[in-house]
């Protein structure tokens, strides 16, 4: 998984509020446009969430 380039602290925040935002029920388009993560970072992050693989 290529990671999106944020400044340090700053990618780690991000996912924090990708899974804050998917435990208070928000979908995956509201999430995508409300992060700077890629894509590709954010489907990993709700299926992990999920407990998918």
């Amino acid at each position: 998984m290529k990671k999106t380039k944020l400044p340090k602290g700053q990618h780690e925040e991000q996912v924090e509020l990708v899974k804050n935002m998917l435990e208070s029920g928000s979908g995956i388009i509201e999430v995508m446009t409300s992060t700077s993560l890629n894509e590709e970072e954010v489907l990993k992050i709700n299926n992990d969430f999920r407990g998918e693989k």
